[in-house]
């Protein structure tokens, strides 16, 4: 699928970011910090409206079929 311009994909090959890990926050800040500084500055824009007080949350159990 195409992803929009302003979008920042990552893929990591390295078997040590396998599912979960590749969404954990720290593969994140991890790649942000390595090979792909350059997106930083972008990727903190992007998620600045998250940004904030929590005031809120909700569990979820996921299910595999």
């Amino acid at each position: 699928n195409d992803i929009p311009d302003s979008w920042v994909e990552m893929a990591w090959l390295d078997e040590s970011y396998d599912y979960p890990l590749s969404h954990a926050p720290q593969a994140y800040s991890d790649t942000l910090r390595g090979e792909l500084t350059h997106y930083r500055e972008q990727v903190n824009k992007l998620i600045s409206a998250y940004d904030g007080e929590v005031v809120g949350n909700q569990p979820y159990m996921l299910r595999d079929k």
